[in-house]
């Protein structure tokens, strides 16, 4: 989170998605009570000897890093002996055979009913005190073992581009803890909204990271560490199959009964794709274009259909197919700004009744959908919580920019705002005027402009402003 006026710019970007040890055990596994829904709670250490029990953590955590990196040679044996069909790295194998990735990991000091903001995460992360489990495993060898086993990324979330679903296939996971049953790795989360209601058990979306430094993943050197966390996480392995923006659902998932309380002990997490028997489609995500036609209509994947229609073919793919349709929308050039927010409208009571539809990135040259939906309370700039400029196209069509300056005096508890306007006679001289009025670090815009206004009469203005004020909101005026 960060401050000043790039958070109130960047907060309208927000506005617009609400409505995101693998060693072979030496010994006997520990008995499954360890690891039962009435966990034996962690040893409290007394204030005085905090630091000498910060210590025993810290020196604990180091022996299993060694153990890791010694049974790193068995591991290479196994390999061996099926060359080309299994991998091995510090902490993680994968058997291409078997379709599935196993990783060592061991619990935190979480205990039943603390916040998870993450259900995995990794050895350097730094955030084992919301974390189920940790791994000594990196994410760069994680996902190396997971493409090696055929479990191909999808991509994570990203707000600057308008993606606030997480993309890719679905992958269960399962976590045995010190030697107990193997469970589903959403049985140790329970929704705590929801009187502790179960996590759903849906699988992981795979999204697979992004590229870091040297070709690593970038996991491994920015962001939380994160491998699989209970919200949408832009720099993640996995994320969960909804939309989840951290700022929603903080504090409401919570460590589950099954967590022991008790850091350290030993955990095998195992990765395996979904099931998709036939006569399910191989693959989960499936493109789907939705363009509004000049004449109002809609065309699905490029052939036309009637609105309800439209919504009944995603509603098959989702419930018959068990499909995530991510659905890019556009619209032609002659469509009317009214047209597309009804048909933005209807996209978005979709979007939000939960049945499964997806709204994708925009593509390049259109604005996200949600764009035509401000909230009419913006109308009164004195309802505004900053003054981005507003670009105004009059019914003549006369093209202006207007610039709202505030200026706060005394006590009062709302500026006085002081209004400028600018008459532009080309998209050309937009970006000019943008530089010299716009707010610093203010990427917003503000469209004004009549419903029968034709979206090709108002795209190269926005077209122009899209690198330096990307966010925009559409008004009927």
């Amino acid at each position: 989170m960060t401050a000043s006026s790039l958070a109130r710019g960047l907060a309208f970007a927000a506005l617009m998605a609400s409505p995101g040890a693998f060693a072979e055990p030496a010994s006997e596994p520990a008995p499954a009570s360890a690891a039962s829904s009435s966990p034996a709670p962690a040893p409290a250490a007394p204030a005085a000897e905090e630091e000498d029990w910060d210590a025993m953590i810290e020196r604990r955590r180091g022996e299993i890093d060694a153990a890791e990196e010694a049974a790193l040679t068995k591991a290479l044996e196994w390999v061996a002996e099926a060359p080309g069909r299994r991998f091995a790295a510090k902490g993680v194998r994968a058997d291409r055979d078997a379709g599935e990735v196993t990783l060592s990991a061991f619990t935190t000091s979480l205990r039943p009913g603390n916040i998870a903001e993450f259900a995995l995460i990794t050895f350097q992360s730094g955030h084992e005190y919301e974390a189920i489990f940790q791994t000594v495993a990196s994410a760069d060898d994680i996902e190396r073992a997971l493409a090696f086993a055929g479990m191909a990324p999808g991509r994570p979330v990203s707000a600057p581009v308008f993606r606030f679903w997480p993309r890719g296939e679905r992958v269960s996971v399962s976590v045995s803890v010190d030697g107990g049953a193997e469970r589903a790795l959403e049985e140790f989360m329970v929704d705590a909204r929801h009187d502790g209601a179960p996590f759903p058990v849906e699988g992981f979306v795979h999204v697979g990271g992004l590229p870091g430094p040297g070709g690593t993943n970038l996991v491994d050197s920015a962001g939380p560490g994160s491998i699989v966390p209970s919200y949408n996480e832009p720099v993640t392995l996995f994320d969960v199959p909804r939309l989840a923006p951290q700022s929603d659902v903080y504090e409401s998932v919570v460590a589950s009964k099954l967590v022991p309380g008790r850091p350290l002990l030993p955990a095998t997490v195992r990765f395996r794709p979904e099931p998709r028997p036939a006569p399910l489609p191989p693959h989960r995500v499936r493109d789907v274009a939705l363009r509004l036609r000049a004449d109002g209509g809609l065309a699905l994947d490029g052939a036309a259909v009637a609105p309800r229609d439209a919504l009944e073919a995603l509603r098959r793919m989702v419930v018959e197919d068990k499909l995530d349709p991510f659905v890019s929308f556009s619209w032609d050039g002659d469509a009317t700004v009214a047209a597309v927010r009804r048909a933005a409208a209807l996209l978005l009571a979709a979007e939000s009744a939960g049945a499964g539809i997806r709204v994708d990135a925009p593509p390049e040259g259109f604005p996200y959908y949600k764009a035509f939906l401000p909230d009419d309370e913006w109308r009164d700039r004195a309802n505004r919580y900053t003054q981005p400029c507003e670009l105004r196209f009059a019914p003549d069509g006369a093209v202006s920019l207007v610039a709202i300056s505030e200026k706060w005096e005394g006590e009062s508890l709302k500026p006085a705002l002081s209004v400028e306007e600018f008459s532009l006679d080309s998209p050309a001289s937009l970006p000019d005027a943008l530089a010299r009025h716009s707010p610093p670090n203010n990427a917003v815009l503000l469209v004004f402009a009549p419903g029968e206004k034709r979206w090709s009469e108002i795209e190269p203005w926005l077209s122009v402003s899209r690198g330096t004020h990307p966010l925009v909101r559409i008004f009927i005026d």
